[in-house]
């Protein structure tokens, strides 16, 4: 997949901003960890999706053997903290461009109506 993107020009999107990255141990820890800053400081709501919250809790903080810090979620066949992820990576583009406006999530397995994650 990631083949495919490094031929596409990013430039030429109208959309948005993509940013291909590899999902290296830094980079959950620095994503995981704001995300939950974010709860903490309530900036973020809980959402009222069971599906989004279930994700939310299946992420695990892991001390390894050389005493580093890691994420870990048990896979599903719901997926793999997909949710949880996504929101974390939302949170960090917003915090490149915070004049973006709200953030919401529609979980495909609820019909309710969705509210504003972010205040």
């Amino acid at each position: 997949l990631a083949q495919e993107f490094k031929e596409w020009n990013p430039e030429k999107h109208l959309y948005g901003k993509i940013e291909l990255f590899t999902f290296s141990n830094t980079l959950k820890v620095e994503i995981f960890s704001k995300l939950r800053m974010a709860f903490e400081k309530r900036s973020v709501r809980i959402p009222i999706s069971r599906s989004v919250r279930e994700d939310l809790h299946s992420i695990n903080r892991v001390t390894t053997a050389s005493g580093g810090v890691t994420y870990r979620a048990p896979h599903s066949a719901d997926g793999h903290a997909d949710r949880c992820t996504a929101l974390a990576l939302a949170l960090r583009a917003r915090q490149e461009k915070p004049s973006c406006g709200p953030i919401f999530l529609f979980p495909h397995l609820d019909n309710r109506v969705n509210t504003s994650l972010f205040q």
